[in-house]
């Protein structure tokens, strides 16, 4: 499913579904499905702040970790 508002473009992979003839209107369930997003974009953003404030601070020795991390 693709949409898009004034600002994002909005690409959906459905991985359920519900059998046919119970199918809901896209309209029915694309304010779920913006909520979901805006919900992940939140989090990813909350994750980046995160990673940043410890690695400035690490950089700063503020504070100083024992833990190695992994590369990804």
């Amino acid at each position: 499913f693709e949409t898009e508002d004034k600002r994002y473009r909005y690409l959906v992979k459905v991985n359920q579904y519900i059998d046919a003839g119970n199918k809901r209107p896209i309209e029915q369930v694309k304010s779920v499905i913006k909520k979901m997003i805006i919900r992940q974009r939140g989090q990813n953003e909350i994750k980046f702040l995160e990673d940043s404030l410890l690695k400035a601070a690490k950089k700063e020795g503020i504070i100083i970790s024992n833990i190695t991390e992994t590369k990804k």
